[in-house]
């Protein structure tokens, strides 16, 4: 696991080369802090660096938040904190048989303290299908499967998942776009535990490089957690506006 996170640290570190057309990179940096009876403080930042070469395309990415919140007591004046970590990192690799029809593999690994793991390993393989590609809208179609191994601080769980994955992007004008994913993983050996994620954004362009982006993520994670009919239902949602850097 090291030697992963030093090879796609390593790869969102690269500098680029004379095939500079052929590097993307995109960088997202949020920070929020509020007062009053409750004081919250939050940081996060993303990173995202893809290299293509004629059919293939690989691409590094990597997320932080951390937030903070504390709120006193107006009685007895003890103040309460309560501290959320998240982060993820993650290497793809897509291959593309035409322009329509592609395949891809994948492997990454997230946290998330409020979620109740403290890491989260994924290994996706499976197909793509484009929908729709015009300079207007695009619309992007995955199917396939996804291996995890969790860890709560305890012990390991092991698990296997359908995946199905839509992503569409319009742009209204020259300035302005929209993009919305979702993504459902049913759990093919435990039906009443499965993951379903969604995003929904939208983008300001301000210059050739720096944008302003809304964007609203909902994760949901519905799973039994005894042997009676008892469902642990679990919704976190994340509201950001964030300065993107993409050159």
């Amino acid at each position: 696991m090291k030697l992963f996170f030093a090879v796609v640290f390593l790869f969102l570190g690269f500098k680029v080369s004379a095939e500079e057309s052929a590097w993307v990179h995109e960088s997202e940096l949020s920070i929020v802090s509020s007062g009053g009876n409750t004081k919250s403080d939050t940081f996060s930042a993303k990173q995202k660096t893809s290299y293509t070469l004629h059919d293939s395309k690989v691409t590094a990415a990597a997320s932080y938040l951390q937030g903070k919140s504390s709120q006193t007591d107006k009685t007895s004046g003890v103040s309460t904190e309560v501290k959320n970590l998240r982060w993820d990192a993650s290497l793809r690799y897509d291959y593309a048989f035409n322009e329509k029809f592609g395949a891809f593999f994948g492997h990454g690994a997230e946290s998330d303290s409020d979620a109740g793991y403290v890491q989260r390993d994924n290994t996706d393989l499976g197909g793509q299908y484009t929908v729709i590609k015009s300079d207007e809208q695009s619309l992007i179609t995955e199917a396939g499967l996804r291996y995890t191994k969790t860890y709560d601080g305890t012990l390991n769980d092991y698990a296997t998942y359908g995946r199905l994955y839509a992503e569409y992007v319009r742009h209204f004008t020259k300035t302005i776009n929209f993009k919305l994913w979702a993504e459902h993983l049913p759990n093919l050996k435990e039906s009443q535990n499965y993951l379903s994620n969604a995003e929904a954004s939208v983008s300001v362009i301000l210059t050739s490089t720096f944008s302003l982006k809304t964007a609203y993520l909902a994760k949901y994670h519905n799973r039994q957690v005894s042997t009676a009919v008892v469902e642990d239902k679990r919704l976190e949602t994340l509201l950001t506006t964030a300065l993107v850097a993409a050159f």
